[in-house]
Formats: structure tokens, C-alpha cells, sequence
């Protein structure tokens, strides 16, 4: 529990984070909260019209949107390792596998995928660390099997699904 307070402590005094610890029954609650809120982002990116897609309004809300989920869930998935409640390490597990599950819908998403490609077929022209985000989510919309038929697609998520519940189980 020292571990936790000083962990704790550290990332409000560093102000990389405003959290505070609850008790393993609050712990779902607070993640879906989380995926929700990460829902309402890419509701956002898909609501934006063909033709009107930015990097700022396409591309960069994503970005945003996986450094938020990770601040919001990650010290909550962290107790799986630390905590000395046997309720705390299996609400944190169940957490750990209902965020990479979303995660892995989240990397299958076609709708999302489509919007994204859309903005990229525009090739447009951006230099750096933009350029850089934009190829990296192609690879990964390219590794998730985008470009594979809806079917082996829909095989793909389920084996990624299951070897996430075993590598949790494993741990």
C-alpha cells in the first residue's frame, strides 16, 4: 500500500494525473466511464463530413484519445500487479481486459477505418511527427487486418480476444 500512496503522490505532485484510488467495486464503473468517453471522441471523428477532413479534426483526436484512456485506466490496471486486495487484482484484470478489448474493437472499426483512409487518400502534405502518426495508424489499420475480408476479420478479432483473456489469466 506505501507503493500505492507513493505512486500516487508522484503523479499528482508531477501533475501527470488527477486520480484517486478506489476501492475495486468503483473500478469498472470509473473504466467504462473512460471507454465511453473514448466512444464520444470517435463519434466525433466519424460525424465529420467527406471532404472536410483535417489532421486536426481526424487524426489528432485519436492521438488525444489514447493518451487520455491510458491516463484514465492505466494506474486502475496497474493494481493487477501491486495490490495486496485479491478484490482489487481481479476488478484491475477484469479492467486490463475490458480496455484491450476495446482496443482491439477499436483497431477493427470500419467506420473509423474508413474515415481515416479517407483523410489519407488525401495525401496530405505533413512533415514531422504528423507524418510520422498518420503512416504509423495506416500500419496499425494494415496489422489489425483492415484490408482483410469482413470474415477473417471478424476470425482475427476473435483469436486476438481470446489470447488477451489467456495472457491476462497467465499473469
Amino acid at each position: 500500500m506505501r507503493l500505492l500512496k507513493t505512486l500516487r503522490f508522484a503523479c499528482l505532485t508531477a501533475g501527470a494525473l488527477s486520480i484517486t484510488l478506489l476501492r475495486a467495486q468503483e473500478v469498472p464503473d470509473s473504466i467504462k466511464e473512460a471507454l465511453k468517453r473514448a466512444d464520444a471522441t470517435i463519434a466525433q471523428v466519424i460525424a465529420v463530413p467527406e471532404g472536410q477532413r483535417t489532421f486536426e479534426n481526424t487524426i489528432l483526436p485519436l492521438d488525444d484519445l489514447d493518451v487520455r484512456l491510458d491516463e484514465d485506466t492505466s494506474l486502475f490496471i496497474f493494481l493487477q500487479n501491486v495490490s495486496t486486495d485479491a478484490n482489487e487484482r481481479e476488478a484491475a484484470r477484469a479492467a486490463d481486459e475490458m480496455v484491450t478489448n476495446w482496443y482491439i474493437e477499436f483497431g477493427k472499426r470500419e467506420d473509423l477505418y474508413k474515415a481515416v483512409k479517407a483523410y489519407a487518400d488525401t495525401k496530405p502534405s505533413l512533415t514531422g511527427e504528423n507524418k510520422r502518426l498518420l503512416d504509423f495508424i495506416m500500419r496499425d489499420y494494415h496489422l489489425a487486418g483492415m484490408d482483410l475480408p469482413a470474415d477473417k476479420r471478424a476470425r482475427l478479432t476473435e483469436v486476438e480476444k481470446e489470447l488477451n483473456k489467456l495472457g491476462i489469466e497467465f499473469e
